[in-house]
């Protein structure tokens, strides 16, 4: 038995670090470790004294590993010392040949620290009781014939003999216990081992098969491992292996495997061949690892790493993006005054500004999914929703899609939600629907409110509470097409998941949704069977609107102003364009700045006369709340209202009482009115300091768009 104090190991590398490693492994389990950095100095050293084993690299400059080794053997000293090949190709051919110049194993880089003790004490082990068995051996025949000589005239030398043989005895039963050790080893083992014969059939499996399998160890002895295949590979995988090991070759590789319930893992496997004494391979023994978990975990990496990529990619388009639908939604809202009473083109605009809305829904969706930004959420009325959505549908569905909705009479169905990313749940399912019905079919939308369902944790709104009752509302979207597989069901609501072909989608759609509708504290499901149409639902709390209380966004009348001096700072020529023609058309002068240093330069020109401020966060050279800071820090208390269009949280921290935040895109409106109560509470401030109502209290204003 050879124990870790006993072993004399060389190590063969010409890459110091890889040495110095293998040399911390072994000493740290007392092996005795010498080095060498090339071929010629470990004939040199093997020579002067022959170690107990090699561990040899196969590329080394001037003499590789292969040459090494063929000189060993044809040295008396080293011809029997075991080399284990160390590299890091695994090269079948490399493999091959190390076998056959004498190696006795073959380890890959990169390895593990347990597999190289495990496999150095095996063979260290091996080596001693061979050289042991044979000097015995030797002994024994001696002793036999020495007895057989002197068998009728030395009695006593005969007796001398037998007690050598019963201590030869005794010496094979030590080495069989220490088999036995190495075989508890191999039972205990967390790697599953698995053992046949020449034809495939199983004659030894470890207690690690049974745990990972299921299968018992009386089960499987004489069957064929071919009861735990998956399907998952073709023929042509099993030949490629077996011609291999017949070959002689280890094979290494991956399985899907089937358990005895059912369940599929997956394995990293070596499969061996094992030969007698006269080089004739006898069994084959695979060694597996189950990797099921590991792989989960990567696959888990890896959306995380796909999920901040969105993240980073919605939040760095948010604001220029933001600039342009304010611009956009601007134009349209100018335009709609300008136009008076032309109905045709006043709906024109209205699905200008209502796909801008879209849009804007899609960035906002996209950087609450990320966790970039959290969503705007006020009342917002489920009837009108629908309708206004439905409206939006007729033109994305095609004529053979029979459209319908069921929006029961009784009172108003109310949620506290962003009215946009509803929207969009919609409009996403709806699409879906569309997709599932490519030969037409029937797509009902309808809402309703249960009444008889106790909610817990809905929140409630400013302006609203969570319904007496408990009650939640009901969207429910269903189609005749093609329907969802359990399978799929189970999976429909991951991000990246798709079964559309490839450039159709991007697996995203459901998963926002479904990040959504969390978000307003609801829940999604799916009932669906193939060739059955699917039905959506989406539950969210509902609110309880009492009935004095006037629905959000009516008498937001913008105030009309009297010559105040509003500076307007916002970097995008568009959105400045439309801010200040809104702002002149209301009765305020305007002094446009586009950057960070011409804000400061209009501040020190009218100081004394401006009344408002209107700055965009993210300004060139210098942000708007950093101009603003310095300002106050000179004793300016002017009101200020701060745009943005970027995705900074943390914004809404930075604002003093005096200041409040609008985010882009918003409609032209909301800043006139948000700029006529801002002046307006001025005002009143001035003539009564002391009992003036808080600029703060304004701020509601800038929280969003109105509900459907």
């Amino acid at each position: 038995m050879i124990t870790a104090d006993q072993g004399n190991v060389l190590i063969v590398d010409d890459t110091p670090p890889s040495l110095a490693h293998l040399a911390r492994i072994l000493e740290a389990e007392g092996y005795r470790v010498r080095p060498a950095t090339n071929g010629p100095l470990a004939l040199r050293a093997a020579e002067a004294e022959p170690p107990d084993l090699i561990l040899l690299d196969v590329k080394m400059p001037d003499m590789d590993g292969f040459e090494v080794c063929r000189r060993l053997r044809a040295m008396a000293g080293t011809r029997e010392v075991p080399v284990i090949f160390i590299s890091a190709l695994d090269d079948t051919r490399d493999k091959t040949i190390a076998f056959e110049v004498g190696g006795v194993d073959y380890i890959g880089k990169p390895f593990q620290p347990e597999e190289v003790l495990a496999r150095v004490k095996a063979h260290l082990s091996l080596h001693q009781m061979r050289t042991q068995l044979e000097r015995k051996n030797i002994e024994l025949r001696e002793a036999r014939n020495q007895s057989e000589e002197k068998v009728l005239e030395r009695t006593a030398e005969l007796e001398e003999a037998n007690t050598e043989l019963r201590r030869e005895i005794a010496e094979r039963a030590r080495a069989e216990e220490e088999l036995h050790r190495l075989g508890l080893a191999v039972e205990q083992g967390s790697d599953t081992i698995v053992i046949t014969d020449t034809e495939g059939t199983i004659t030894y499996v470890n207690r690690a098969f049974e745990n990972v399998t299921g299968y018992s160890r009386e089960e499987v002895i004489g069957r064929n491992p071919r009861m735990i295949k998956s399907g998952e590979h073709d023929e042509a995988f099993y030949r490629e292996l077996w011609e291999t090991i017949a070959r002689g070759e280890v094979w290494t590789g991956r399985f899907v495997n089937k358990r005895r319930d059912g369940s599929r893992y997956v394995e990293d496997a070596t499969i061996s061949p094992v030969r007698d004494a006269s080089g004739t391979i006898i069994s084959y023994v695979g060694v597996k690892r189950d990797v099921t978990r590991t792989l989960q975990l990567e696959e888990q990496l890896h959306h995380a790493m796909k999920m901040e990529a969105v993240g980073q990619l919605a939040g760095g388009v948010a604001h220029d993006f933001n600039n342009l639908l304010t611009a956009i939604t601007g134009y349209a809202e100018l335009a709609r005054t300008a136009v008076g009473e032309n109905r045709k083109v006043g709906a024109m605009l209205e699905g200008i500004e209502d796909a801008a809305q879209q849009a804007a829904g899609v960035t906002r969706s996209l950087l609450t999914f990320s966790c970039k930004t959290a969503a705007k959420k006020e009342r917002v009325e489920l009837h009108g929703l629908v309708e206004k959505t439905v409206r939006l549908l007729s033109s994305a569905l095609p004529a053979g899609i029979d459209l319908s909705t069921e929006l029961p009479g009784g009172p108003p169905v109310w949620v506290l939600a962003d009215a946009t990313q509803l929207q969009q749940v919609v409009m996403n399912l709806a699409i879906n629907a569309r997709d599932a019905m490519p030969d037409g079919g029937k797509l009902r939308i309808s809402v309703t409110l249960d009444r008889s369902v106790k909610t817990e944790g809905a929140a409630a709104a400013s302006v609203g509470e969570p319904s007496a009752a408990g009650a939640v509302a009901r969207l429910v979207v269903a189609d005749t097409g093609v329907g969802i597989g359990k399978g799929v069901q189970e999976r429909i609501f991951e991000p990246f998941f798709t079964t559309k072909p490839r450039g159709r989608g991007t697996g995203l759609g459901l998963a926002i949704i479904h990040g959504i509708v969390t978000d307003h504290g609801g829940r999604i499901e799916v009932r669906s069977e193939v060739g059955q149409g699917a039905e959506f639902t989406v539950t969210l709390p509902a609110l309880e609107v009492p009935a004095e209380i006037e629905p959000h966004g009516q008498g937001a009348v913008a105030v009309t102003g009297h010559g105040e001096l509003v500076v307007l700072t916002e970097d995008s020529w568009h959105v400045r364009r439309i801010l200040a023609t809104a702002l002149t058309s209301r009765g305020y002068r305007v002094i446009e700045a586009h950057d960070g240093p011409s804000l400061i330069e209009s501040f020190q020109r009218f100081r004394d006369e401006i009344r408002l401020f209107v700055t965009d966060v993210d300004l060139p050279r210098r942000g708007g709340l950093d101009c603003l800071r310095d300002f106050r820090s000179q004793g300016v208390r002017t009101p200020a209202i701060i745009i943005t269009g970027g995705v900074d949280a943390d914004v809404e921290d930075q604002l003093d009482e005096q200041m409040v935040l609008l985010r882009k895109p918003f409609q032209v409106c909301e800043l006139e009115t948000l700029a006529g109560r801002l002046l307006g509470a001025e005002k009143e401030q001035e003539q009564e300091s002391m009992k003036g109502v808080s600029v703060g209290s304004v701020s509601s204003v800038a929280t969003g768009h109105t509900g459907a």
